[in-house]
């Protein structure tokens, strides 16, 4: 995905596979999200964001399990809580 811009969300974005079959190689590139929430990944590997903006009022502004993504070139694996995402505060 390119170019994309989220404002005012609830949360900036999701991807969510399951351990038998995870959702790979998806890249993010000039990317800017404003949200209440970050961006949220689990069970999914190679997820890559290129030249992205975060702006999350709550909570960490990406929170990964089981997951490997990179963020504008810094590696980020199991970091945050995602109870969040799915009950809210």
């Amino acid at each position: 995905m390119t170019n994309l811009t989220v404002t005012r969300s609830p949360i900036a974005g999701r991807i969510v596979g399951i351990p038998e079959s995870m959702p790979y190689d998806v890249t993010f590139t000039n990317v800017k999200f404003q949200a209440v929430r970050g961006f949220y990944v689990e069970d999914a590997r190679d997820i890559t964001f290129t030249n992205a903006q975060m702006d999350a009022a709550a909570g960490d502004p990406v929170v990964t399990r089981n997951a490997s993504i990179t963020w504008n070139g810094t590696p980020k694996n199991g970091a945050g809580d995602p109870m969040p995402f799915y009950w809210g505060d």
